[in-house]
């Protein structure tokens, strides 16, 4: 069977360049100072929840979801009804979601073993995680957080364990079908 060297480094360069993307975009935005980081999130938030009001609860089905969503949000999230800490919270399991994903198909590409791209994927967003933070420490208006630091390796966490089970699933499935 070819390797399709080629193909395989375009496919490299992509992923690291997504990776690079998110981390350059995660870095920008940490560089904020606390006022305009505040103003953009609410703005998001107040985005958000207009276009809830207008799509979601323009049925009275739509209205009762969205009345549960709510009501569970504020029961279970540890910052209750204030959405926009609630969104600026996703955004961090996000934004570490998406940057996994791309570090572990970068580290697929080169070769590595399911083992070692997942510890590696997970150690170097956990690195990311904490120099973002500090980062973002030095910042005037802006604090440092761990509870941040966990959401953003749970969110790579998250991300690699799903793609190292689909990895799993697809290699017994190719064992199989051979």
């Amino acid at each position: 069977m070819k390797k399709h060297y080629f193909l395989r480094f375009i496919w490299f360069v992509v992923f690291v360049c997504a990776a690079v993307f998110v981390i350059t975009l995660m870095y920008s935005m940490s560089s904020e100072d606390g006022y305009t980081s505040s103003i953009r999130s609410e703005n998001v938030t107040e985005a958000l929840k207009q276009e809830v009001k207008t799509y979601l609860e323009s049925s009275p089905e739509g209205f009762t979801l969205s009345q549960k969503i709510k009501s569970y949000i504020i029961l279970y999230s540890p910052y209750g009804s204030n959405w926009n800490v609630n969104i600026r919270k996703i955004a961090h399991f996000m934004i570490y979601f998406c940057m996994a994903i791309a570090i572990y198909f970068a580290f697929t590409i080169l070769g590595i073993k399911k083992g070692g791209r997942f510890f590696l994927t997970i150690l170097i967003c956990f690195i990311l995680a904490c120099g973002d933070e500090w980062h973002q420490g030095s910042v005037a208006g802006r604090t440092m957080s761990k509870i941040d630091v966990l959401i953003d390796t749970l969110g790579a966490m998250t991300s690699v364990c799903i793609c190292t089970v689909l990895s799993l699933f697809f290699s017994l499935f190719k064992k199989i079908f051979d």
